[in-house]
């Protein structure tokens, strides 16, 4: 695991768009990731201030967010598509790549990591599965108007648990009338 760290573009903004980070302040980014940090280190307790929906107040964007190697991963959106693409919130690396017809895929990651919307000012727990056949599953999310579904495949690649997808609603319900086999 990677060490926690600033990204000083955060700063940037801070000072380009003070109005967009206008309901928090740098303390409660400092507490909410040390949260993260324990629950990464083991804890399988979602950590209280996720619960609780702090994330739901950054209005800064996430993908210049601070992040814990690859296994802290950030959602946006592509304003120019419309397309959700996944960076690392430590190299603030752009893994936007497609996958089928439906979906977009945001990256590797490890099972129990977090997904973060910067549209939708959302964070999504992403459940603890077991090595199994490729399942679709709903994630967890807090604080949102419009629900996502992750798809969830576990990988061969070691050291990497899960590749992750991601669908919005219209997409699942095409995915749904498509491919009914995988809904039992």
């Amino acid at each position: 695991m990677g060490e926690l760290v600033y990204n000083p573009v955060i700063r940037k903004n801070a000072t380009e768009n003070p109005m967009r980070i206008r309901r928090i302040g740098e303390s409660d980014v400092e507490m909410v990731m040390e949260e993260l940090k324990r629950w990464k280190e083991g804890s399988t307790e979602v950590p209280e201030a996720i619960r609780k929906g702090a994330f739901g107040h950054f209005e800064f964007g996430f993908k210049h967010f601070i992040g814990m190697d690859s296994s802290l991963f950030v959602v946006s959106e592509n304003p120019e598509n419309g397309s959700l693409y996944g960076v690392s919130g430590a190299s603030i690396d752009d893994t936007e790549r497609a996958i089928s017809g439906y979906s977009v895929r945001l990256g590797k990651v490890r099972t129990g990591s977090v997904l973060l919307s910067e549209k939708l000012k959302t964070i999504f727990a992403i459940p603890r599965i077991s090595e199994v056949e490729t399942q679709i599953t709903s994630a967890k999310g807090y604080g949102l108007a419009e629900k996502f579904y992750f798809k969830i495949k576990p990988s061969t690649e070691p050291g990497v648990d899960n590749d992750i997808g991601v669908l919005t609603r219209p997409n699942y319900e095409r995915l749904v009338n498509d491919h009914p086999e995988y809904f039992g």
